[in-house]
């Protein structure tokens, strides 16, 4: 029960900063472009590589600070930065063609449900 009440915890605190975060993007650069979007996916997939790197080849984290800091706050602030690290590892492990494949399905599988979502919403 308590591993839940961390990610909640760190989930509460992502949420907040991909808020703040975007807020803060649109007033500086405008809405004509999806900068808040852009900045946060950036910004969360260098944290996400800079935390589980750190806590693979330097820090030993406990367990509760990695659910906190990744599961947590880190998916609530972009699950993109998860899609960028399991990508790069699958590249880092040989996996070429699955992490394209990845990117591919991803991304054109991403738009094609949300058209599709769309679409529904539309004909309902």
């Amino acid at each position: 029960m308590m591993q839940f009440l961390w990610v909640a915890l760190g989930g509460a605190f992502g949420a907040v900063a991909r808020f703040g975060v975007s807020e803060w993007a649109a007033a500086r650069w405008g809405t004509h472009f999806p900068y808040g979007t852009l900045v946060v996916n950036l910004s969360g997939s260098f944290l996400l590589g800079l935390i589980l790197t750190l806590a693979a080849e330097r820090v030993a984290l406990p367990g509760e600070v990695r659910l906190l800091t990744t599961t947590g706050f880190m998916g609530a602030y972009t699950t993109f930065s998860t899609f960028s690290w399991e990508t790069a590892r699958l590249f880092a492990g040989g996996g070429h063609w699955y992490a394209v494949l990845n990117v591919v399905v991803s991304v054109l599988g991403g738009l094609l449900a949300v058209l599709l979502g769309i679409l529904v919403a539309r004909a309902i």
